[in-house]
């Protein structure tokens, strides 16, 4: 087992599904585990300097925090699925003209994929090994990853296999419609870039403020992580930044 990740049972199946959404570039379990040690020694050590009420603030404003950004990065996994199909569907189109069947051509692309394209393609693999029929594996996919882009080359995949001869032209057609999409996304998504940037600032200067006050007034700073009073209005000022600058980014992605 990698350092620092717990073990499978330990991760609730939700939970499990939210991670892999999000394409971490690591296992679920390391990411918990190492999420885990990271809020433990921050618990110990806000303790250590600033006491218990303090630490246990801290320990819900990352949890809160984690939260929100998971949230704000949902659908990262079908993001970068639907960026890699053109690819895909060229590779297949590529070995459906040296006269590969359609599942050789699909393991073909399979194996140059990376990313959570190459997981759902090993899945088909493995399902189609298992005895599956390659409509009921195509179905299977996009019951599992419902996305419009998927849709698309599912439907290629399954013209391509009554087409013939004409197999890969079918393909390539997909394959430039999901190239064009991608493109309009692309732009949207440029457009609403300076909106995204301006919330982040928003978001941070708050916080930004409060750690240059805390340095120039070290009263200040006492009251906010030494009493209750300053303990409670620090946590709900960083709650609600964070729930307007998420809110914020929302509205900002919405064109997308």
């Amino acid at each position: 087992m990698p350092a620092l990740a717990v073990p499978a049972a330990v991760v609730p199946h939700r939970l499990r599904s939210r991670l892999e959404d999000l394409a971490l570039p690591m296992t679920v379990e390391e990411a918990v585990g190492r999420w885990a040690f990271a809020t433990g020694l921050a618990f110990v050590v806000a303790t250590l300097t600033s006491g218990l009420a303090a630490a246990v603030v801290l320990v819900v404003l990352v949890v809160l925090m984690s939260a929100g950004v998971a949230v704000a990065a949902r659908g990262r996994a079908d993001r970068l699925v639907e960026r890699s199909l053109p690819e895909v569907l060229d590779a297949v189109a590529a070995a459906l003209r040296t006269g590969a069947s359609l599942p050789g051509a699909l393991d073909e692309a399979r194996r140059a994929a990376r990313g959570p394209v190459r997981d759902d393609l090993d899945h088909l693999a493995a399902t189609y090994a298992l005895g599956g029929s390659f409509s009921d594996v195509l179905e299977g996919w996009r019951a599992r990853r419902p996305s419009g882009a998927v849709r698309a080359t599912v439907a290629a995949l399954a013209i391509a296999a009554a087409a013939g001869g004409g197999a890969a032209r079918a393909v390539d057609g997909v394959a430039a419609g999901l190239r064009d999409r991608r493109a309009i996304v692309g732009e949207l998504r440029a457009l609403a870039s300076q909106a995204r940037a301006s919330a982040m600032v928003i978001m941070a200067a708050p916080v930004a403020f409060v750690a240059l006050t805390g340095a120039s007034d070290p009263e200040a700073w006492t009251f906010l992580t030494g009493t209750p009073i300053g303990l409670a209005c620090c946590a709900s000022g960083l709650l609600l930044d964070l729930a307007g600058g998420l809110w914020m980014v929302r509205i900002a992605g919405r064109p997308t």
